[in-house]
């Protein structure tokens, strides 16, 4: 094993582009000197993802489809006797429009969207914690990115409220079930913040300027905000700590 392997590092999942959360803590990481891999989703976020791998010098591990038990199986495989002390889930995905680009209510969805957007959002987690727990080594700190369309109807979110709300439970059950090896599972719920994926869903500008005026902290969050709680997470700094969703939403949960 060489020295690589020998230092415990961060596997993030989910870097889509610049923009993302995932690579926001990524680069909170990556200037704490923490050891970094990463993964890419399909070939038309490779080359975004290779170049943020390069500038933040993490190592590319391949691809992975959540959806498609080889290819995580292949992950783990490139990990080899990689050692990691955390793991961040930024890997969502819901069809939120119909095929004219209409918003879809939740009644609307068809079976296949359905489990498209579970099987991607929620079952996704325990999957990869069943996946690479044997590379996780005690202590360490999971942490998956949620919203508070979860707990509440945010009008356009739909689809993605329910599959959030589903990583949510699974994550309470899945801290339940690791805390006996020392594998810790939290969450951060993301207040409004523009990111490509955000801004894809119907009605994110107004719901984005409103709440900067109706939130207690009267502002909107940055991703850097959400960075700095995922790192923290992920972090010894926060073992006893398990089984949380951790709001970063200028107060907006208060609402």
């Amino acid at each position: 094993m060489d020295a690589e392997t020998n230092n415990p590092a961060v596997l993030i999942c989910g870097i889509a582009n610049e923009r993302s959360l995932a690579t926001a803590v990524a680069r909170q990481l990556a200037a704490q000197q923490v050891p970094l891999c990463c993964t890419w989703q399909d070939e038309r976020h490779r080359p975004r993802v290779e170049r943020i791998a390069e500038e933040l010098g993490m190592r590319v591990l391949g691809q992975l489809d959540v959806r498609d038990e080889a290819s995580v199986a292949a992950c783990v495989q490139a990990l080899s006797g990689q050692r990691l002390c955390g793991l961040l889930h930024a890997i969502a995905f819901g069809r939120l429009v119909d095929d004219d680009g209409a918003t879809m209510s939740v009644h609307e969805v068809d079976a296949n969207r359905w489990a498209e957007a579970m099987d991607i959002s929620a079952r996704s987690l325990p999957s990869l914690l069943n996946h690479f727990k044997a590379n996780l080594q005690e202590n360490s700190g999971v942490v998956a990115l949620t919203y508070h369309g979860a707990r509440k109807v945010a009008p356009g979110y739909n689809l993605m409220g329910v599959a959030k709300a589903a990583l949510e439970s699974a994550l309470r059950y899945c801290a339940y079930e690791l805390g006996p090896i020392g594998i810790r599972v939290n969450a951060v719920s993301a207040g409004s913040v523009r990111t490509a994926a955000a801004s894809a869903v119907p009605g994110f500008a107004k719901r984005l300027a409103e709440s900067a005026e109706r939130v207690p902290l009267r502002r909107n969050i940055t991703a850097d905000e959400v960075a700095k709680t995922a790192a923290w997470l992920i972090s010894a700094d926060a073992s006893a700590i398990t089984g949380a969703i951790i709001p970063v939403d200028a107060g907006d949960h208060l609402c």
